[in-house]
């Protein structure tokens, strides 16, 4: 085991842009919380779909920032 491996444990993480470490984590992570049904909806969901999906919530997130960004330069 690595120094690095000791200091984080057995938890893979992901190094954010932040420098803030995050599990590693996948969509089937969370599969066997959900119904079987909704499960197989999600899976048979189009490739072009999911990129759409993620892309909205890429602009969501960019949009969420920002309006962060300027809340806090108002309050300094």
């Amino acid at each position: 085991m690595s120094e690095n491996e000791k200091l984080n444990g057995s938890i893979n993480t992901n190094l954010s842009k932040s420098g803030i470490t995050k599990p590693s984590i996948e969509l089937d992570d969370f599969f066997a919380y959900l119904d079987p049904k909704v499960v197989e909806k999600i899976k048979q969901t189009s490739e072009a779909e999911k990129s759409r999906i993620s892309n909205d919530i890429n602009n969501y997130e960019y949009e969420l920032n920002g309006i962060q960004n300027i809340i806090d330069s108002l309050k300094g």
